[in-house]
């Protein structure tokens, strides 16, 4: 493909070295505003004589400068960058040699004015480095955060296998007593503390046994929290409080059951304070 005329007029500004007005109304006659202009639309890499000949291609590529800087800038519709790449892979000297010719002469779009190619390189290779690190950061915090939620998800399954076991054990064993013995256990319980993840496991197993049996246990709690202040008797399945066998201390000790982020929780109040929760 023969080279156009504008190809021709391009290099003859480069091998010049200055454009005219009448050289910048012909390329930009919209010179106001960038418009659909020819200069924007030239294949330049289709040209063979382009291609081959490398004087001819510097010329041009400065040709295409000097018009973008005698206009006052392109922006991104600016040409010579890639030429400049094509330069640099068919002959890197020549191509890093062109590249710091357009820096030195206000740079462009693409190229930062005063920044040699060996430094953009290196800024490239640091900004590279930089991503590269972030990224590796990122990954290895998402590594161990996933870890370190696994580890949670894995001691909340053992606890909640082993608090559920002693849950289940307790049940059995009220379920196999009388009611007397049921009164019993619940009054040997009455003042105690202890460890609060066994007691909350005990004082909801009897409650549920207290439902289960059908007492009326409406003197010491209801369906959601069970008091455990008082000794108490059964009789005609209701339960009363004693009262001359009323706990000396000053406090509440309280078992609820309620509903928390779509579990089943059990909730252990001493002192009027929450000592323990599990789900």
């Amino acid at each position: 493909m023969k080279i156009n005329d504008d190809v021709s007029k391009i290099e003859e500004i480069g091998q010049r070295g200055q454009c005219t007005v009448d050289e910048l109304k012909y390329f930009l006659p919209n010179h106001t505003t960038l418009g659909n202009e020819s200069i924007f639309n030239i294949s330049f890499l289709r040209y063979p004589e382009l291609k081959s000949a490398l004087p001819f291609l510097i010329n041009v590529i400065k040709g295409l400068h000097i018009i973008e800087t005698r206009y006052g800038g392109f922006g991104s519709p600016s040409k010579t960058y890639e030429l400049i790449k094509y330069l640099i892979d068919i002959d890197p000297t020549k191509g890093e040699e062109m590249y710091n010719w357009i820096a030195s002469n206000g740079g462009n779009y693409y190229i930062d004015e005063n920044i040699t190619y060996i430094e953009q390189q290196k800024r490239s290779e640091e900004a590279a480095k930089r991503r590269s690190e972030i990224l590796l950061n990122d990954q290895e915090s998402h590594a161990e955060a996933a870890l370190k939620r696994k580890e949670i998800q894995e001691e909340h399954g053992k606890k909640t296998l082993e608090t559920k076991e002693l849950y289940e054990e307790y049940l059995e064993k009220f379920q196999n007593m009388d009611n007397e013995q049921l009164i019993n256990t619940f009054n040997d319980d009455v003042g105690k503390s202890g460890w609060v993840s066994a007691r909350a496991k005990f004082i909801s197993a009897i409650h549920n046994e207290f439902i289960r049996r059908g007492f009326d246990y409406s003197s010491i709690g209801d369906d959601k929290k069970l008091s455990i202040k008082n000794k108490i008797m059964l009789e005609n399945n209701k339960i009363t409080i004693i009262e001359n066998a009323k706990d000396s201390r000053k406090w509440e000790n309280m078992a609820y059951t309620t509903f928390w982020n779509g579990y089943l929780c059990k909730l252990w109040v001493e002192e009027w304070t929450l000592r323990f929760w599990s789900c």
